[in-house]
């Protein structure tokens, strides 16, 4: 069940300006350096010149929140920022099997990214009527609860963790993320706040993948399905992109369809450095 808050307005302390990104699927080091490249272009500007629409010739500067969707390809096993994982990943399954795998710069435990939307959304924390870790990810919950809710699927936001803690993401449902009707987990997100700037991961399946991350890690084997799984598990990546923008602009009226930058080269190195990705 959502809040009684109106959203977005409610929950932010001023105007903003949403950038919505759509990505086609790209290796899993792209994804991650085009992320924090957008991380480190927000916290160096905080405010990007909006054109005006109302041909005045001039032009507004205002606080964005950007909305960046991909996918993988080849699917990939994702790290948080602060596992340790060299003693614990079998990186010959990993190779044999043809994946790929990266460390991300958000928090948030092992994921295995496939048949999925994901999102990046950044923006500066305080924007925010709450401007505290909570509140940020209370934030996007609330944007993904109102996606699913457009999309036919009923969710809400839980109070307590479900299920033991693993090292898979989906086995486990965290303070403040969403599950459906019958309380199984639908989004795995991950947040980095970084000098005042929030970097938010979440992946949403919307079918199941061929591959098992307890294949490559010391983790229970666990069949991700939800409702929105069992709705959509019949469309390809394509097909879930165009419903998903139609769902944002309809969610987001005022947002505006822009392109991701491409991720500097400094990133793409590190995101494919064995010394980051196995880090203690």
């Amino acid at each position: 069940m959502s809040s009684k808050k109106t959203f977005p307005n409610d929950f932010l302390n001023q105007p903003v300006h949403f950038s919505l990104r759509f990505d086609a699927p790209r290796p899993a080091h792209e994804n991650m350096a085009c992320d924090e490249t957008v991380l480190h272009s927000t916290i160096q500007y905080c405010t990007i010149p909006i054109p005006n629409t109302a041909n005045t010739g001039s032009s507004t500067a205002s606080f964005s929140i950007i909305l960046r969707n991909y996918g993988w390809t080849p699917a990939a096993v994702s790290f948080g920022y602060h596992e340790t994982i060299h003693s614990r990943i079998n990186l010959h399954a990993i190779k044999k099997d043809g994946l790929d795998i990266v460390r991300r710069f958000s928090g948030g435990r092992s994921v295995l990214h496939d048949q999925e939307l994901t999102f990046a959304i950044v923006f500066p924390l305080n924007i925010l009527q709450n401007p505290t870790h909570t509140g940020a990810f209370t934030f996007c919950s609330e944007l993904f609860m109102h996606m699913f809710n457009s999309f036919g699927i009923t969710t809400h936001m839980i109070t307590r963790p479900h299920r033991p803690a693993t090292h898979d993401c989906f086995n486990t449902a965290s303070q403040f993320e969403l599950v459906d009707t019958q309380g199984r987990k639908v989004v795995g997100s991950a947040q980095r706040i970084t000098e005042g700037v929030v970097l938010h991961h979440a992946a949403i399946p919307f079918k199941q993948s061929s591959f098992s991350l307890s294949d490559y890690l010391p983790v229970p084997k666990y069949c991700i399905n939800n409702d929105f799984i069992d709705k959509y598990s019949d469309k390809t990546f394509t097909e879930m992109q165009q419903l998903l923008r139609t769902v944002l602009f309809t969610i987001l009226p005022s947002a505006a369809e822009e392109q991701s930058p491409a991720p500097t080269a400094d990133l793409l190195q590190q995101y494919t450095n064995e010394s980051f990705l196995f880090r203690k």
